[in-house]
C-alpha cells in the first residue's frame, strides 16, 4: 500500500482511463494522497495529423462536456466510482514540443485522497 500515488498525462492514453483510476484506489491506503495531471480532451482526429506514426487516445472515458465544468464533474465521478475524493483542482500552464509542433495548453490537475 502506498501513501502517495500520481500520474501525469496518461488519462487519455492508457487504454481503460476507468482501470487506471481503480488501480490508482487499489494501491492507496485509507486516507492516501493522489494526484492526476491531465491535458483533458484531446480530439484523436486532429492531434499529431500527417505523423508517421500518429498517438492513438483512449476513447473509454467520455469527458466531453459542452463546458470545462461539466468536464471536471464527470472526471470526478468517474473517480468517485473507486472511493477516490477530490479535495483541490488546479490548472497549470504546460509548454510541450509535439507531433503538430509548439503548443501551449493548461494541464488540470486533481488531488485528493482514497475514502477510508
Amino acid at each position: 500500500m502506498a501513501g502517495l500515488v500520481g500520474t501525469t498525462l496518461t488519462t487519455d492514453r492508457v487504454e481503460d482511463p476507468d482501470q487506471l483510476f481503480a488501480n490508482i484506489a487499489d494501491l492507496l491506503e485509507a486516507d492516501g494522497r493522489f494526484f492526476i495531471a491531465t491535458k483533458g480532451i484531446i480530439d484523436p482526429k486532429t492531434d499529431g495529423k500527417g505523423a508517421e506514426k500518429p498517438i492513438h487516445y483512449s476513447s473509454k472515458l467520455d469527458l466531453k462536456s459542452d463546458s470545462p465544468i461539466g468536464t471536471v464533474e464527470k472526471l470526478i465521478e468517474a473517480l468517485k466510482k473507486h472511493g477516490l475524493e477530490v479535495d483541490g483542482l488546479s490548472l497549470v500552464p504546460y509548454h510541450v514540443i509535439s507531433l503538430d509542433g509548439p503548443q501551449d495548453f493548461s494541464l488540470l490537475v486533481v488531488v485528493g485522497k482514497k475514502r477510508k
